[in-house]
Formats: C-alpha cells, sequence, structure tokens
C-alpha cells in the first residue's frame, strides 16, 4: 500500500533533481497527492479477477530426435 512521503522524503527527492523549494511548496505537494494514493489504496483493496482457463496446460513432453536416413 502506498504510503505518504514525508517533507524530508519530498526534500530528499527535490535535492536529487536540483530542485529547491520551501516547507509550503513540499506541504502543498502532500496534499496533492491524497487523492492519487487514496486511489492507489482502493485498488489496492480490490480482487484480481480471475479468468476461467480454456486451454489448461499440460506437463509437456519432449520431442524425439527422428532419425534421418
Amino acid at each position: 500500500m502506498p504510503a505518504r512521503p514525508t517533507i524530508e522524503q519530498l526534500r530528499e527527492i527535490a535535492k536529487t533533481y536540483g530542485m529547491h523549494m520551501s516547507d509550503a511548496d513540499y506541504t502543498s505537494f502532500i496534499g496533492l497527492m491524497e487523492a492519487p494514493l487514496a486511489s492507489y489504496r482502493r485498488i489496492d483493496q480490490l480482487t484480481e479477477p480471475a479468468l476461467p482457463v480454456r486451454y489448461p496446460r499440460t506437463g509437456g513432453y519432449r520431442p524425439q530426435l527422428r532419425k534421418t536416413g
């Protein structure tokens, strides 16, 4: 489940890209992330559909060498 980043984590990411922002900017970005993170949490709660198998796989076999000539 995606966790909300801390201001310190955002500061480190910004530093990696040479960005300098104020704490108010970081707080604003954290607020902007709430809706997408809530969507991801909801997706994590859903069960993945399992489609019925039409043609089940078998264990397979090793082909025989064909002798020529």
